[in-house]
């Protein structure tokens, strides 16, 4: 965990929504020169602050206890993640006030940025990765980030993506800081916008 850059997280008092970094739908021809491209996973999305899983609003997760006692002490930003398709099953497993251990031991919390932390995303992305190997823990996944060579490229796996079930890709500039709220640094492209 020395090797992971140094996070400059300040939790805030109550529970208020997170100060995530949220993505704006791509333009019309997006270009994926400068992005790092992964899938868009339809999950839910959950923030590690480092002691607690919380949703984006800020409430947090009734996790069990094995769960959280798994993942490292630095914020996190991800989405629980049960597979394609399989999206209501996800939300009622996380969002019951008690939760049951068969439903978590299929679950998987897929990593998409080391929030807070210095450094553009692809550093971040990076460290994530190195994190992931090091924990060597199967429900908790670094997502793969891909450099794409040009919109052909972009279209193709988008085209594959939903062909399979997927929901759409993630664009995210390489050279990009965290910054929490809405951000053309990060883009979600979708065969139909939101």
């Amino acid at each position: 965990l020395a090797a992971l850059p140094s996070c400059a997280w300040a939790r805030p008092a109550a529970a208020p929504a997170l100060p995530l970094m949220l993505a704006r739908d791509a333009s019309a021809g997006a270009d994926p020169a400068g992005h790092l491209v992964s899938e868009k996973y339809d999950g839910v999305r959950a923030f590690w602050d480092g002691r607690r899983l919380r949703f984006r609003s800020g409430r947090e997760v009734a996790a069990p206890r094995w769960f959280v006692e798994r993942l490292p002490p630095l914020p996190l930003d991800g989405e629980m993640w049960l597979g394609r398709g399989t999206f209501d099953a996800l939300s009622a497993a996380v969002r019951r006030a008690q939760p049951l251990d068969a439903e978590w031991r299929q679950l998987r919390y897929l990593l998409f940025d080391l929030a807070h932390a210095a450094g553009p995303f692809a550093s971040r992305a990076a460290a994530l990765e190195r994190l992931a190997h090091q924990l060597a823990w199967p429900p908790l996944q670094a997502v793969r980030q891909d450099v794409l060579a040009d919109r052909a490229a972009l279209q193709r796996r988008l085209d594959a993506v939903v062909a399979g079930g997927g929901e759409g890709l993630m664009l995210h500039r390489a050279d990009a800081l965290h910054v929490p709220g809405r951000s053309t640094a990060l883009v979600k492209l979708k065969p139909l916008p939101d």
